[in-house]
């Protein structure tokens, strides 16, 4: 694992950007950041083709950082990205990235709070509660087709959502360096009719698999970080409003975070 940063080492925020015409929820996620985490530096990762200076003179605390187009051309192709070894060496002067998707929202500043936990990964756990299990089996056991070495079962309660997450980079860059076959076969389909399995389900599964150490909190811990899908119910385990959330701008999420994010 690697080694304590000096304090201005220790994180760097992310956010992926495809498109510089941000839709409203977008532009409020990108506000809320910028304002909460301040006093940290902030990166947007995007196309290398993509022209971004009119939203860095809106936001001139971003910083930039390219990479080749063809990692933002789907979801796919974004996985892709959050498993290759190029996206994490870009961050190897920094101890944590910390992945805020434009879905995201955090309501404090709790960020070196949870890097002082030491842990490799976090991100909002899979509860196996509610409609929503039953509403995605049929498109879970779909997406991983053929890959027996995900099943749905498997991430029940696992930590978790990767559009809101704390990784540790050397462990991160280490382990993708190191299990090339094991993601290539996460992120190429046996047939044609089977999809990529998501990066994020990666993480939760796979360093523990191979006996890394890979530190991650258990769910409970998790939830006071970030609530993903059904957070009405993340709340009745957790009895507190996390750090932070994803997806809060989906219609049966927003029924719940309308008494918290001001629109």
């Amino acid at each position: 694992m690697m080694e304590n940063n000096p304090k201005d080492k220790v994180v760097k925020i992310v956010i992926p950007v495809y498109d510089i015409n941000l839709k409203s929820f977008e532009l409020l996620s990108l506000k809320q950041c910028c304002n909460i985490l301040a006093d940290y530096p902030i990166v947007i990762i995007k196309p290398q083709s993509l022209d971004v200076d009119e939203l860095c003179k809106e936001f001139p605390q971003l910083g930039i950082e390219s990479f080749d187009d063809n990692f933002f051309e789907s979801v796919t192709s974004y996985n892709r990205l959050m498993l290759s070894p190029e996206f994490y060496k870009r961050f190897l002067d920094f101890e944590y990235i910390f992945i805020y998707q434009l879905d995201a929202y955090v309501f404090r500043d709790e960020l070196k709070f949870w890097c002082e936990k030491s842990y490799d990964y976090i991100g909002a756990p899979w509860i196996p509660r509610g409609q929503f299990w039953k509403s995605i089996r049929d498109w879970f056991n779909n997406l991983i087709g053929k890959n027996k070495r995900v099943h749905l079962k498997s991430i029940y309660y696992k930590v978790g959502n990767g559009g809101l997450c704390l990784r540790r980079v050397r462990s991160c860059y280490e382990i993708t360096v190191r299990e090339t076959e094991v993601i290539d076969s996460y992120l190429n389909p046996v047939n044609k009719n089977m999809e990529y399995v998501h990066e994020d389900v990666f993480w939760a599964l796979e360093p523990q698999r191979k006996n890394y150490n890979f530190r991650i909190p258990n769910y409970k811990e998790a939830l006071l970080f970030a609530f993903n899908q059904y957070p009405a119910e993340c709340y009745k385990i957790s009895k507190k409003i996390p750090f932070g959330c994803h997806g809060w701008e989906r219609k049966k999420n927003f029924l719940f975070w309308k008494n918290y994010i001001p629109l």
